[in-house]
């Protein structure tokens, strides 16, 4: 925690010390002490109880707390206007000019007074507004700083769950900190609930070690009480913190909660354990059990008919099919998970499905793309950022950046695509979470793959293999493989692919089902290429679209296709390599990926070349000249121009 003078940075924000312990500067007190000696008895006392009760204040609760009618008290106040101690902020609302004044009066009194005072007003409060959930803040508050422990715990976590519900992370933190010191005062129990609440908000938030210490102390809580269902809570709970850091220790806990799913007879349960356990599996590269344990769940919520589940489970249906290639079917689902979201108001899903929807469009996945305009695609990423921010969700934010970052550099804004890495790095780093850590490394190395700063991107590919492989997602250590080894064969170095390529691939006679595995075994195919030896490329590609057909049925993949023309030179079949290339090229212009259509054009150029179609080369080498400098163009950093 970082701190200057009465300002402290912690879990991601910047905040102040409670009243009772900032430090007024006695020039300051001098001051108002000046000011306030010149009003007569009873100005003084409304200013110290407005004071207590708020930086704001309504003229309703100082009639509560006093004799005197709000009639009365308007003309008091327009007296304390005057003495520029207070200003109008609405019809009703009043409050005080500097915060530094209400600081001098609070510290003024004895903290017997205090006590006494905020009890008082916590009474009025509960007078006028009984049942106004809006009042829970105040009510806790007060309470707490009266000492009443009980009635502080109660308003605490009334407040607590509101600020929850309506995603305001940092109130919420707030009032459950305050319902766990006041039952500590108290000498109670630890309450499985609170403490449970609190790590939601911490994981929300990013700070990981308060969030693992809470739902390790809730599951303690919940083993001495010996109840299985939050016992199974806490387990789904910490078997999804951890999957951000350590994919081993998170099945754990996850299939410990499942198996225990099994036995409780709640089919609401059942179905998010088969949820969680099922997307662990998809980043574990087993994306059919994935999609099985989905279906299992899909089928319970809609008996249900639980819009919340059924948001939940197609969200993540939609993930799975995304993993197994089907861009497609995830779209579908996408699009179904949405309004869902939106119906139910849950934020935190909806960033979750507005950052996988960014997928749609050019990619670098080796799955199908649709022609979906790039403002689009801008609006729901804007959208999910808002929220995300909005909800204090950073975890959140880095991964919509990230998809955003891709989406950009598959269109060759690339300028934008590296603002969007960097803050996704940044969020990352600030929450310590692994996965986006290494996803947004990934997204810088394919940037400097693009442009050619080979030597940047190696070094961001790397870090990304070696984060994934501490994280130990299998999906995500395979698909920084897919990325990495055509970027050492790029920079010449064919031992460094070859050895990558042993040690991480699929082995050649064996089928797969992961769009993970697509990505290195296409890599496969580029290290043949290099080696010149072209009837290999042509079998590596046939056997992959064998395998994982969805991935490319009927559609083009710049990546696929721009392997498959240059074998088909090497083998000299020249008039295949152009038609295939001319057909993919008109599906790269309709999609917008200016960077997969210089490089196509390129090897029409040499096959146009080779037909001793001088003309045709040259057309084809100038467009894709046009387009490069027309990319280095827009690159904000002179040397990254210059050098693509």
């Amino acid at each position: 925690m970082a701190a200057v003078g009465d300002i402290f940075f912690q879990s991601g924000r910047w905040d102040r010390k409670p009243l009772d312990e900032l430090r007024i500067p006695s020039t300051v007190s001098a001051a108002v002490q000046e000011r306030i000696a010149g009003l007569n008895e009873t100005e003084r006392e409304i200013l110290t109880l407005a004071a207590v009760a708020g930086r704001r204040f309504d003229l309703r609760l100082l009639s509560s707390l006093t004799s005197h009618s709000e009639a009365d008290l308007l003309i008091l106040v327009k007296g304390l206007i005057t003495t520029q101690l207070v200003v109008e902020e609405s019809a009703d609302i009043f409050a005080f000019r500097h915060a530094l004044t209400r600081q001098a009066i609070y510290s003024g009194l004895l903290e017997m007074e205090r006590r006494h005072l905020h009890r008082t007003i916590a009474e009025a409060l509960e007078g006028l507004d009984p049942d106004a959930e809006s009042s829970s803040a105040n009510l806790a508050y007060h309470f707490y700083q009266a000492e009443a422990w009980e009635e502080a715990i109660n308003h605490a976590q009334r407040a607590g769950e509101e600020a929850l519900v309506q995603h305001a992370s940092y109130a919420a933190l707030e009032q459950f900190n305050r319902a766990i010191a006041a039952g500590e005062r108290l000498g109670l129990s630890r309450s499985w609930e609170l403490y449970h609440s609190r790590g939601q908000v911490n994981e929300r938030i990013g700070d990981f070690e308060a969030s693992l210490s809470d739902y390790t102390a809730a599951l303690n809580i919940a083993r001495e009480d010996g109840s299985k269902e939050e016992i199974w809570s806490s387990l789904l709970a910490l078997g999804f913190l951890w999957s951000g850091r350590d994919y081993e220790r998170s099945g754990m806990f996850l299939q410990d909660a499942l198996t225990r799913a099994r036995h409780l007879e709640n089919p609401a349960l059942l179905a998010q354990s088969l949820n969680r356990i099922g997307n662990w599996h998809a980043n574990m590269e087993q994306v059919k059990v994935a999609h099985e344990y989905h279906q299992e769940a899909l089928l319970i919520f809609q008996e249900l008919d639980d819009p919340s589940g059924l948001a939940a489970t197609l969200d993540l249906l939609g993930t799975t099919a995304y993993l197994a290639g089907d861009m497609p079917a995830g779209i579908a689902y996408y699009e179904q998970a949405i309004p869902y979201f939106r119906q139910i108001n849950d934020q935190t899903g909806l960033v979750s499905c507005l950052g996988s929807y960014l997928a749609r469009g050019p990619n670098y996945f080796g799955m199908v793309a649709s022609p979906i305009p790039l403002d689009e695609s801008e609006r729901d990423a804007g959208e999910a950022i808002r929220l995300a921010q909005k909800i204090g969700w950073r975890a959140g934010e880095a991964f919509v950046r990230i998809m955003w970052g891709f989406r950009l550099s598959a269109v060759g804004e690339y300028a934008r695509a590296l603002h969007q890495a960097s803050t996704a790095w940044q969020l990352a780093a600030d929450v310590e979470s692994i996965n986006w850590q290494a996803f947004s490394q990934t997204l810088h190395g394919v940037i400097y793959a693009d442009i050619l700063n080979l030597p940047a991107a190696i070094d961001h590919l790397e870090k990304a293999l070696q984060l994934a492989r501490t994280v130990g997602a299998q999906e995500l250590r395979r698909t920084v493989v897919g990325f990495l080894v055509p970027t050492y064969i790029a920079a010449g170095d064919l031992d460094k692919a070859k050895s990558l390529l042993e040690e991480e691939a699929p082995q050649s006679n064996r089928s797969f089902s992961a769009a993970s595995h697509l990505l290195a075994w296409f890599a496969n195919a580029d290290l043949a290429l290099a080696n010149k030896q072209y009837q290999d490329v042509i079998d590596l590609i046939k056997f992959g679209m064998k395998s994982l057909p969805h991935a490319l049925d009927g559609g083009i993949d710049p990546r696929l296709w721009r392997l498959r023309g240059e074998a088909l030179l090497g083998l000299n079949r020249i008039t295949e390599a152009i038609d295939l290339l001319q057909t993919a090229q008109a599906t790269i212009e309709a999609q917008g990926g200016r960077p997969f259509l210089w490089r196509n054009l390129i090897i029409q150029g040499k096959a146009h070349l080779a037909a001793r179609r001088r003309e045709e080369a040259a057309a084809a080498f100038a467009q894709a000249r046009q387009i490069v400098e027309t990319l280095a163009g827009e690159l904000n950093e002179p040397a990254l121009r210059a050098h693509f």
